[in-house]
């Protein structure tokens, strides 16, 4: 199916595989933990937790490139690419991440439509009517 510019219309599962990569924390190991910005502007290093500060120990790593959001707030533009620097943090379960064909889908448009006002927009007209 094309769209009205001329592009075909593509579903997110036609270019993005899910790749969980869970991991558990030893009892001395510390964790660099990544949360999201909102609306687009992609993942941060919130901390580095030390070991005897975490309770739950189960954990998600995530690479360089990886797609990723927060569930949470995804309806806030939660959405971005894992840099290279955060290759190897971690996530809890609310941080599902991706990776991306880009023979399908370049990740520099990727990016730019994750922090689109499509995506973005914090208030639909269902909101603004309740």
């Amino acid at each position: 199916m094309m769209a009205s510019n001329g592009l075909p219309h593509v579903r997110f599962a036609d270019f993005l595989k899910s790749n969980k990569r869970p991991y558990t924390l030893g009892p001395t190991e510390d964790a660099n933990l990544v949360g999201m910005r909102l609306y687009g502007r992609g993942p941060f290093h919130r901390e580095l937790k030390p070991a005897s500060k975490i309770r739950k120990k189960s954990h998600f790593v995530i690479r360089k490139n990886d797609v990723i959001y927060n569930k949470l707030f995804a309806w806030k533009g939660t959405f971005g690419i894992v840099p290279e620097s955060f290759d190897g943090m971690f996530v809890s379960d609310k941080f599902p991440t991706y990776e991306l064909n880009e023979r399908q889908v370049d990740r520099d448009f990727l990016r730019w439509y994750g922090s689109s006002e499509k995506i973005c927009n914090t208030t639909t007209e269902e909101d603004a009517a309740n």
